[in-house]
């Protein structure tokens, strides 16, 4: 188009001297405007068409007017071509490091836009003009961390995504007042922002900190990171309403492991109905604060998706004041064939009814046993239990009866010592045959005085694991789940240790 524009200069020129003044001046702005409007026009270009509407024979008007023209053309076409300095995004992914004491102070005793406003302040002064989604991800972690404590409920992710556009308005509204403003001098960022602010340039941290210097602190801003959308094409827009309880933490920080392990203790027996029959078998010890988890304990859900747990009748308190005896009569009911304990009776009473097969086809399950790999910690209580009830079904089948076996009568003949042949003399050896035959008597009348010795039938099916390889996997599990929530936390490595070793003894 430049190049169009400068070969229509001599038909111009040639216009000038035949044609009227008036159709030379539109000729003349329609050419003007056409200039204004082209995409690019270099240097070179711009000194070519200025040399030829130069040299040839314009009214001084006309001339002075398409001068000027190219000129400003040139002169914006240099100006765009130049980079910024703010073009490229800058990254600072640890906003924490680089507050102040005064910064902590609003932050922590504000208001949502209060919050905002101070750290965006804060980015401004660190020369940062051109944000990555890196920065408004970690800066919108670091004020959902410092709400999540006085937060009532917890927002949803629609929420979330909706003030990280605020965020984003916010900082550009922002930086075009604090660029307008007078005698401000922006100081020139970086690219990549270190994870601690005394690793700056001297030059940079002195225009950041001219008052104070800054100081970290640890408030769990991390834990955020993997539930902020950031786009509207985001999987968490699609996927739950709400973030998972763990990212609402508690008010103070010695009770954060107990309330995980508490939200964790809730989401295996969510379904699972009353507690008291597990809860009864796990040890209790004097150097822990006891969890709010009476007998018959049921799970309530909160509208915002945090757990709490409600004893009913059963335990020690109630749930607003209403005795509730469903969760009583499902324990019982639960319970009963281990609690039942056989008597014992003789053989002939119980030779009809063995005990063993009863409990062989009662707790058999349907399907083919899964291993412990395949099981949830749900299967895994409920394994925990029916192996309870079957070992102690196996006890009271291996408990020999009190019922003592026919008397055998004493062979005539017998009765002296030594070999005999039953007529007083000494002979040769009993047959083959006969000491067979004493062998049979032998083992019949063994398994008529100790029936249960007789047969020795499994009660159980083949499982892939014992009631400790159960129980080991179930604190094995446990222990993962405490080391992952310690390390997310930014915990030290003996507070990490401690708190593995307290999921481990749960």
């Amino acid at each position: 188009m430049a190049q169009q524009l400068h070969s229509e200069i001599e038909p111009m020129a040639q216009w000038a001297r035949t044609g009227s003044s008036e159709s030379l001046a539109a000729l003349v702005t329609a050419w003007c405007n056409r200039m204004r409007a082209c995409p690019a026009l270099s240097l070179q270009q711009g000194m070519s068409v200025k040399k030829t509407i130069a040299d040839l024979s314009f009214p001084e008007q006309q001339r002075t007017e398409m001068l000027q023209v190219v000129e400003a053309k040139v002169m914006q076409c240099c100006a765009e071509a130049e980079a910024p300095k703010d073009v490229k995004g800058q990254l600072l992914l640890k906003p924490s490091n680089y507050l102040t004491a005064a910064d902590w102070g609003g932050l922590e005793g504000g208001t949502g836009p209060a919050r905002l406003q101070i750290l965006l302040k804060r980015y401004l002064s660190l020369g940062l003009l051109n944000l990555k989604e890196g920065t408004i991800k970690a800066g919108m972690a670091l004020l959902l961390a410092l709400a999540a404590p006085t937060a009532r409920s917890m927002p949803s992710y629609a929420e979330i995504y909706d003030q990280v556009q605020v965020f984003k308005r916010s900082f550009e509204q922002l930086k075009e007042t604090h660029l307008a403003g007078p005698g401000k001098s922006q100081p020139v960022g970086v690219l990549r922002y270190p994870e601690n602010a005394h690793d700056l340039s001297e030059e940079l941290f002195k225009a950041a900190y001219p008052d104070g210097h800054p100081m970290s602190k640890d408030i769990g801003a991390d834990i955020w990171l993997a539930h902020i959308p950031m786009r509207s094409t985001s999987k968490l827009l699609k996927g739950p309403k709400n973030p998972p309880p763990e990212c609402l933490p508690p008010a103070s920080d010695t009770d954060r492991f107990e309330s995980l392990l508490s939200q964790t203790l809730d989401r295996v027996f969510s379904l699972h109905g009353p507690l008291g029959a597990v809860l009864q078998n796990l040890p209790q010890t004097t150097s822990r604060r006891p969890l709010d988890l009476a007998a018959g304990a049921s799970v309530l859900r909160t509208p915002w998706g945090r757990t709490s747990v409600g004893s009913s009748s059963c335990g020690p308190a109630t749930f607003s004041g209403q005795a509730r005896q469903e969760p009583c009569l499902a324990l019982q009911d639960q319970d009963a064939p281990s609690t039942q304990q056989p008597t014992d009776a003789p053989v002939g009473a119980g030779r009809h009814a063995d005990p063993c097969t009863a409990a062989a086809s009662t707790n058999a399950p349907n399907d083919a046993p899964r291993t412990s790999e395949e099981m949830d910690d749900e299967d895994i209580f409920k394994e925990l239990k029916n192996r309870q009830a079957e070992k102690q079904q196996n006890k009271a089948c291996k408990r020999p009866a009190a019922c003592p076996g026919p008397k055998t009568k004493a062979v005539p003949g017998n009765s002296q010592k030594g070999k005999g042949n039953g007529k007083g003399q000494k002979g040769p050896a009993s047959s083959p045959s006969t000491e067979s035959e004493k062998k049979a008597k032998g083992k019949g009348a063994t398994s008529r005085n100790h029936p249960a010795k007789a047969e020795k039938k499994p009660c159980l099916a083949a499982k892939d694991l014992g009631t400790w390889g159960i129980l080991e996997v179930y604190a094995s599990r446990m222990y993962k789940r405490a080391e992952t929530w310690a390390k997310q936390r930014g915990l030290s490595k003996e507070k990490t240790l401690q708190a593995s070793r307290t999921a481990h003894r749960e």
